[in-house]
């Protein structure tokens, strides 16, 4: 991979979800307004500056595979010692 691929990857974590949601089921994400904005949250749950975040999205929307799975593989990236609890709720 290019060096400016890889450092995209470490630093940008719409285009890190994007690798690595293909890499894991295909899944492409298109370029939808409200993914930046769920990014970015999620971001600031990452570095500290958000404590608390509710997601309410609908069902098939990329919410959990984007905290749930993608948020979490990145802030293990960055700091491997963190501890992630992660809750999640499904009528079946």
């Amino acid at each position: 991979m290019k060096p400016e691929i890889e450092l995209l990857l470490r630093t940008d974590f719409l285009a890190f979800t994007r690798k690595a949601l293909y890499q894991l089921d295909g899944t492409q994400i298109r370029d939808d307004r409200y993914l930046e904005h769920l990014a970015m949250h999620l971001m600031q749950v990452a570095d500290g500056t958000t404590r608390r975040l509710l997601l309410n999205l609908p069902p098939r929307h990329l919410n959990t595979q984007l905290a749930s799975v993608c948020c979490s593989a990145w802030v293990l990236a960055h700091n491997p010692s963190t501890k992630i609890w992660v809750v999640t709720y499904s009528e079946s």
